[in-house]
């Protein structure tokens, strides 16, 4: 039986089943993307992307993989073989990857994984299209 079922975006819920992470239309209970290991969050950006991702003590536990929300379809992921890092992800919104490395913030482009702005100033958890909150503290969205 799946464990830790989760709201993915419209229509998609995410789930681990033994170790792996599985992206399920939760209308007709259609697989639609699995990912290998447990432990990965998927969350959706409130317009067109999917974002799954998990971040754990070892290299070899983290990861980002980018989904388009209709189709389901890849759009990139992290590790690439490009050695950069894989970055704890904060927060998503309208195509902002909201993310830390180190205690650095950073946004990333949903679309690309590209980086957007290398000196966000925060790494939002909550975010609308206002902007978002980190702790008390209040800074306008880049999405």
């Amino acid at each position: 039986m799946p464990r830790q079922a989760a709201a993915a975006a419209p229509r998609l819920l995410n789930a681990t089943l033994k170790d792996k992470t599985f992206v399920v239309d939760a209308v007709t209970g259609e697989q639609r993307a699995a990912l290998d290991g447990s432990g990965w969050r998927c969350r959706h950006d409130a317009r067109s992307l999917v974002l799954c991702s998990r971040y754990g003590y070892a290299t070899a536990e983290r990861g980002i993989t980018v989904f388009d929300a209709a189709s389901v379809q890849k759009r990139w992921a992290l590790p690439d073989g490009s050695g950069r890092k894989v970055p704890k992800v904060n927060g998503l919104w309208h195509g902002a990857v909201y993310r830390e490395v180190g205690d650095e913030p950073i946004v990333l482009d949903g679309m690309t994984g590209r980086d957007r702005q290398t000196a966000a100033g925060a790494a939002s958890y909550e975010i609308d299209r206002y902007g978002g909150v980190v702790g008390s503290k209040f800074s306008r969205a880049a999405g």
